[in-house]
């Protein structure tokens, strides 16, 4: 590494510790991740019947 650009080292205080377990299955930091495609779901399908509504196809029409 280039000393000009060496700033420090981490603070021990800043490290993560080691006691965590690596497999993210197991880990609860995760609760909400159903809403991560829930979500996007039904906003295509409100998205879908808006368009049907406000653009309805041109043989319904007449």
């Amino acid at each position: 590494m280039l000393k000009q650009y060496y700033i420090g080292d981490v603070h021990p205080n800043d490290l993560k510790p080691e006691s965590g377990s690596k497999d993210p299955s197991k880990n609860d930091t995760c609760r909400s991740c159903w809403s991560y495609w829930i979500f996007p779901i039904i906003g295509a399908i409100l998205l879908g019947f808006l368009y049907r509504y406000y653009y309805p196809s041109e043989s319904k029409s007449s």
